[in-house]
């Protein structure tokens, strides 16, 4: 028979597991105020990253930013991932899966075609998407899969 400590202790151990599990989340947000994040002028770069559960080269390249976003963790870049065409249980599951804690999005939307100009009139659709927005807001964008190296090119510059 188990004692009142031990019992104790398992169920602290239990909820705290849980909690942890939960500790990751990822909001619905509309195109309105993913525009309102994209176009807030301030002395950040913001590094957006656009992919979906479903897209493999996406979850390939997942853990590229959030290698590079502890890295560079004291500098002023903001990281955040949009997961499109997806729902919120197979995003999350991703996110717990491969241990991101970088502030992740839902896209709620349906009609594509209506909002990616929204986000750059020069991108066609593909993701995974990165748009980057330099403090002065320039926009650099990359269709498609990164590598580390590549990723850190294009923030560096």
């Amino acid at each position: 028979m188990l004692t009142i400590k031990i019992k104790s202790f398992l169920f602290i151990l239990i909820f705290s597991f849980q909690f942890y599990l939960s500790a990751q989340e990822i909001k619905s947000i509309k195109i309105a105020d993913l525009e309102k994040i994209i176009d807030k002028k301030n002395d950040t770069l913001k590094v957006i990253n656009f992919w979906a559960s479903w897209c493999v080269p996406c979850i390939k390249e997942l853990p590229h930013f959030v290698k590079i976003a502890s890295e560079m963790k004291q500098k002023p870049i903001q990281f955040i991932f949009v997961a499109i065409e997806d729902t919120p249980e197979k995003a999350l599951n991703i996110l717990k899966k491969k241990k991101i804690e970088i502030n992740s999005f839902l896209l709620d939307e349906d009609k594509a075609n209506e909002w990616i100009d929204k986000i750059d009139k020069n991108w066609d659709g593909t993701i995974p998407f990165t748009l980057i927005i330099t403090p002065k807001n320039k926009r650099k964008i990359h269709q498609g899969e990164l590598t580390e190296e590549e990723l850190k090119k294009i923030i560096i510059k």
